[in-house]
């Protein structure tokens, strides 16, 4: 299933995709209830049971997600104009509602450095995180602001891990039972705020200068939950700049697997529904060495394009779908 968070007269809902519609699961349960469990308190219990913030749904665990595929089982093959128990739309027009970031987590733990050299000891050839604030997550077709502080600034498309159980140190092979579903993060950052420093004989570059500001993780369309995903180590992933294929690149092609990665966070932090993980992009900014041996920044990205105003960014991944944002000043 594909989920979602969307508005309509200015009530939020989650939303599973269905064609060109979205399916209000809390209301969709709530006829569930009435009508086949015969429940004269369907509309109490449905919101009991499906929550209408995504977060909470998450934290809610098997009972309510196994609720929210019983009601869209139970309503995909009704006629689209079927009100709800209180005469509401349960269906929805995907051109009549705003999508909103199906996610909002507090903490966005994104994946470092991809490395020209990871055999080189000067470079950091190592796993590393930084953290992006929940003040930087916006929605699918909300403005990426490109003010004059941020100098240029780049994007890559990134798979993101939604948790649906919490968890910590998790081992690599099993690190994925304690996933709910995979989202799109587009990994937005400013070249010109990646401060590079030295540390001993490592250097180090200022993740929360360069790639943590307000409207740097759009994050969308949908949760994708993981049964849908075969494979998530194996996913194309393209961006898009005004209709013209840009980037297309793999997850097989991270330096550092899905699980490794999602690992590693797991000794940090517990994973939780409040917290996403962000993968990574081959294609990000890498770092090399320079004639005099001194670590820099090269951009070695295939097709290096920087992101103006009046852009028009897509960021595409294989099984999930593609998320669309403007870019303003």
């Amino acid at each position: 299933m594909k989920y979602t968070t969307f508005k309509f007269n200015g009530q939020s809902k989650i939303g599973a995709l269905l064609d060109d519609y979205l399916v209000d699961v809390q209301s969709a349960f709530a006829l569930y209830l009435k009508e086949v469990e015969k429940d004269n308190q369907a509309d109490q219990m449905s919101k009991v049971i499906i929550p209408n913030c995504f977060t909470e749904f998450l934290e809610s665990g098997e009972r309510s997600w196994e609720a929210a595929e019983t009601a869209y089982n139970y309503v995909k093959l009704k006629d689209k104009d079927t009100l709800g128990i209180n005469e509401e739309f349960l269906f929805y027009p995907l051109s009549d509602v705003k999508l909103q970031a199906p996610i909002k987590p507090k903490t966005i733990m994104c994946a470092g450095p991809n490395l020209e050299s990871p055999e080189d000891p000067l470079m950091h050839n190592y796993l590393e995180f930084f953290l992006k604030a929940q003040d930087t997550v916006i929605a699918p077709n909300e403005a990426i602001i490109k003010d004059k502080s941020v100098g240029r600034i780049n994007c890559v498309p990134e798979l993101a891990l939604v948790f649906g159980k919490r968890g910590r140190f998790l081992d690599k092979d099993n690190v994925l039972d304690n996933v709910f579903g995979y989202t799109i993060l587009n990994d937005v950052f400013s070249v010109d705020r990646l401060v590079v420093g030295w540390e001993g004989t490592m250097f180090h570059v200022r993740y929360g200068e360069g790639a943590s500001f307000d409207t740097t993780a759009p994050i969308g369309p949908w949760v994708v939950t993981k049964d849908e995903i075969e494979n998530p180590e194996n996913l194309t992933m393209k961006k898009y700049v005004n209709g013209k294929l840009i980037e297309e690149t793999n997850t097989k092609e991270l330096l550092r697997s899905v699980k490794e990665f999602a690992s590693y966070c797991s000794t940090y932090f517990t994973m939780q529904p409040e917290i996403l993980i962000s993968t990574g992009n081959p294609e990000a900014l890498k770092f090399g060495v320079n004639e005099e041996g001194i670590p820099v920044l090269k951009d070695l990205r295939r097709n290096p394009t920087y992101l103006e105003a009046g852009d028009i960014v897509e960021c595409e991944i294989e099984g999930i779908g593609r998320m669309q944002n403007p870019v303003i000043e």
